[in-house]
């Protein structure tokens, strides 16, 4: 449409008019008004519609109308199939049937008779230490079947913190399969719709487990006490306040040269008064996915001020010396 705009498009050729769209008002009003005014060619192949063609008012009357009725059954159709469609998805998933698209990282799928079940992937492992291990990340062994990284891939494209948080808090693993979370509508599918997770629907012990319930619930409750203690990073606490980053944009990694990053949270002490400390650490320095910085680079805002102080007081003091001789002689 941008282009039809421009005016570098002014002709559109599609091989019949569901192609073109199924929404019938929409298509309606795009191939009587907006495309008429904006002087672009319609064509529809199979349909026999072409608005450039010349013809007596009966037939274009009849073909404009022949249109209307063909853009009304197309969208009818898309509904129909719509309902027909979430009735089949919702019975599959009720047989214990795995509907989604690729399989999470550990599993490999495969039919059983009409039942698409999922297998534990021999290949595969989840662990702590998929970089230093150079263990491909999903994307990657989904496209070439390789586990590991080798040489000849280029750069090695690791695992970052929300690919492993979506591993570890995925109940897939312990052989539960949670569908239906979500929806689209037939006229926007790009639309998508959050159910209640009464809605949701789940089917126990499906397929061989990786790991067991006791030891997901173990992983539940310490990823629930990281985020309870990083509450306060994001947020202000009452009486503690977020400060000025006064070193925003001087401080870099000596090492990788990045931008240093602040970490700000509020540390209880056992009479109860709170305190808001501050600290800097680079971004590279603590993943494992990139090996530009090896070493844990960290500093606090206390250190860092102890330590630049002087050396400020030295070089005003150096300068306004300079001043005072200047003027003397």
């Amino acid at each position: 449409m941008q282009d039809i705009r421009l005016g570098d498009i002014d002709c559109v050729v599609v091989k019949d008019l569901s192609r073109f769209g199924r929404n019938y008002l929409e298509a309606g009003n795009y191939i009587e008004k907006i495309f008429p005014f904006l002087g672009v060619r319609v064509i529809a192949v199979a349909d026999g519609l072409d608005t450039g063609s010349r013809g007596s008012d009966t037939k274009q009357m009849s073909t404009a109308m022949a249109v209307e009725i063909k853009n009304l059954v197309n969208d009818m159709y898309t509904k129909d199939f719509s309902v027909k469609a979430k009735q089949h998805l919702k019975q599959r998933r009720q047989e214990g049937s795995y509907v989604g698209g690729p399989p999470p990282y550990g599993y490999k799928s495969g039919w059983d008779k009409k039942i698409r079940k999922l297998t534990p992937d021999e290949n595969t492992a989840v662990a702590d230490d998929l970089n230093r291990k150079k263990v491909n990340p999903l994307s990657v062994y989904k496209k070439i079947g390789e586990v590991f990284f080798s040489q000849r891939q280029g750069e090695y494209k690791g695992w970052d913190k929300g690919a492993v948080e979506r591993i570890l808090k995925s109940e897939t693993y312990t052989g539960k399969l949670v569908q239906g979370k979500s929806s689209i509508t037939a006229r926007d599918e790009k639309n998508c719709i959050h159910k209640a997770e009464d809605e949701w629907v789940v089917k126990e012990n499906t397929y061989e487990p990786v790991i067991d319930t006791a030891m997901f619930g173990e992983a539940a409750k310490v990823r629930k006490k990281l985020r309870e203690r990083t509450k306060s990073y994001l947020h202000p606490t009452e009486r503690c306040p977020i400060g000025e980053n006064i070193f925003d944009s001087v401080l870099y990694c000596g090492v990788c040269g990045r931008k240093m990053t602040r970490s700000s949270y509020v540390k209880t002490y056992a009479d109860g008064r709170k305190a808001r400390l501050d600290g800097y650490f680079c971004l590279n320095s603590g993943q494992t996915k990139v090996e530009r910085c090896p070493v844990s680079n960290r500093i606090s805002k206390t250190e860092l001020v102890d330590i630049l102080l002087p050396l400020l007081r030295i070089e005003f003091s150096v300068y306004l010396g300079k001043t005072k001789n200047i003027r003397r002689s």
